[in-house]
């Protein structure tokens, strides 16, 4: 059965039915007969329950997606300094950051 739930691989959302907190799934009837079928002959129904916090996490995870992890606004002040020639490293600075990254990651 390929499927897909909340955008993990392997659950084919067409024939998921989704609540905040629970995904039935209904096999394709072109699915070999299995020992899980119901006397009827059609797939049984699978479902899985989410907690309350699997249910934010996904809203969360949701929310994040459209957030850019890079400032483009910084990115393009930092470029246009340096094609200026005004771009200051502040080398003192640089060396200090090294030196506390680098004690973060001995203990």
């Amino acid at each position: 059965m390929s499927s897909e739930i909340n955008g993990i691989s392997g659950y084919s959302s067409a024939s998921a039915q989704k609540s905040p907190e629970s995904v039935t799934i209904n096999p394709a009837s072109s699915h070999p007969k299995s020992a899980g079928d119901s006397p009827t002959g059609q797939p049984a129904v699978e479902t899985v329950t989410l907690t309350h916090t699997a249910a934010q996490l996904r809203e969360t995870e949701a929310s994040l997606a459209g957030i850019s992890v890079v400032d483009n606004q910084k990115v393009e002040q930092i470029k246009q300094a340096i094609l200026e020639g005004s771009y200051q490293i502040d080398s003192e600075r640089i060396a200090d950051k090294l030196i506390a990254l680098e004690k973060s990651l001995s203990k």
